[in-house]
């Protein structure tokens, strides 16, 4: 999924998953606006769900919003199993942002991909934690 500015925040079947794509330019808003957007979405289901969050686009990452918005928003939301990050090159901010947010919560649950597909076969096989 192509995008250039913003986070797009949908819904995935099968598996059942959040998926979260970024755009090249993102701003604080945009963050704020995705994670609120998956609290909603994690409120609303009955089991924990995957969130597959696409970096593919190789976004600007705002660092303090959003460790900020995750942390206070769907980070520690007991619905939420596992982050599957795909990243067609390391992105040093996301992982500065999961170092944080893991040692902040003690949560060790982000897994990283290559494609969606390698992230998708992983949750639907049930090797996730």
């Amino acid at each position: 999924m192509q995008t250039e500015t913003g986070i797009q925040v949908d819904w995935l079947d099968e598996p059942q998953c959040i998926r979260m794509v970024w755009g090249h330019r993102v701003d604080e808003r945009d963050v704020k606006l995705a994670f609120t957007e998956i609290q909603t979405l994690l409120n609303g289901v009955l089991e924990p769900r995957c969130v597959l969050v696409d970096l593919t686009n190789e976004p600007n990452m705002p660092l303090s919003a959003t460790v900020h918005n995750a942390l206070m928003g769907p980070y520690r939301h007991p619905k939420l199993r596992n982050w599957l990050i795909i990243e067609s090159k390391p992105n040093r901010v996301a992982h500065v942002v999961e170092k944080f947010l893991s040692g902040a919560t003690g949560r060790q649950n982000v897994l990283w991909f290559k494609s969606e597909d390698e992230a998708l076969t992983a949750a639907s096989q049930g090797v996730l934690s």
